[in-house]
């Protein structure tokens, strides 16, 4: 678990084994969060944060199934998924200020980056 901190604004736990997201429901003002090479299957518990405050979200190199908990994100402008366990970019919606989403890894992708 991790202590609260309503005022931090990049939280970085790459290259953590992590096997489960944080619940971060007492980071407020988070803006950058970086989950990348982890053991993740699920960012669920990110649903606890504000969806009007991150606006870039790492979380490649883990073992996620499907894209989850950034629906709503209007504030999100990067999101980093690649080389994980997903077929099919759905759950994108509602994400107004997506710039960039960067599957990497994933078939058909050949540059690495998507432009929305």
């Amino acid at each position: 678990m991790i202590a609260s901190r309503p005022g931090l604004q990049e939280l970085v736990l790459h290259d953590n084994q992590l096997k489960q997201a944080p619940d971060l429901a007492g980071f407020g003002a988070l803006a950058r969060l970086e989950l990348s090479y982890n053991e993740l299957r699920s960012l669920a518990p990110l649903a606890s944060l504000a969806a009007s405050g991150l606006r870039e979200l790492f979380a490649a190199s883990n073992k996620l199934p499907a894209i989850e908990a950034v629906a709503g994100r209007t504030a999100l402008r990067l999101l980093e998924l690649g080389f994980n366990r997903i077929r099919e970019l759905r759950g994108l919606e509602g994400l107004p200020s997506l710039e960039q989403r960067a599957p990497a890894g994933h078939p058909g992708m050949e540059d690495g980056c998507m432009e929305v």
